[in-house]
């Protein structure tokens, strides 16, 4: 729900930025009611953007190549975790060459930090999740955090990719 609404709240920020038809992809929703969230998330970016905004949830892909198809079409990747072990889909994000926009509490973030310093956290776009105990798990400036990465990154669209793709050279061994 944060990346929705993040991504809502950047199209109502900078509606020319991203263009007359937005859409999110959101993976990961629950098999049983991923129809039911996919319309709470439509409602969520319609009201963060105050337009109508494509949401188009699905359940997990479990295929590998077909998770991997479908990322590699994708424009950018957002793993906003308040905490996350390691970050799998983070990692599958660089080695699709994908635009990255990551938890700074993650072990992905991390790893990149630690293996190549400020080069590999340069190649993708690390945020700080506050998180919330309130109705939302997210805080409001998490919000504003992701849509400012997202604004950042469709702004600067070559760099972003340039970015993405030199974080994958120095891992390509280990996928």
């Amino acid at each position: 729900s944060l990346a929705v609404a993040a991504f809502g709240r950047a199209i109502n920020k900078n509606a020319r930025v991203f263009g007359r038809d937005p859409s999110i992809s959101v993976l990961g929703l629950t098999e049983d009611e991923h129809k039911q969230e996919n319309r709470e998330l439509g409602l969520l970016a319609e009201r963060e953007a105050k337009r109508r905004v494509n949401v188009i949830g699905a359940p997990f892909i479990e295929d590998r190549s077909m998770l991997f198809s479908h990322l590699a079409r994708q424009h950018v990747c957002i793993m906003p975790s308040l905490h996350e072990g390691f970050g799998l889909v983070g990692w599958e994000a660089i080695s699709a060459e994908i635009p990255l926009i990551l938890s700074k509490n993650s072990g992905l973030y991390e790893l990149l930090e630690y293996s190549l310093g400020g080069a590999g956290t340069g190649c993708v776009y690390g945020i700080d999740i506050h998180g919330s105990s309130g109705k939302t798990p997210y805080a409001d400036e998490d919000v504003d955090a992701v849509a400012e990465a997202l604004t950042e990154i469709q702004l600067n669209w070559e760099a972003a990719k340039k970015d993405a793709i030199a974080c994958m050279l120095p891992h390509a061994g280990y996928i």
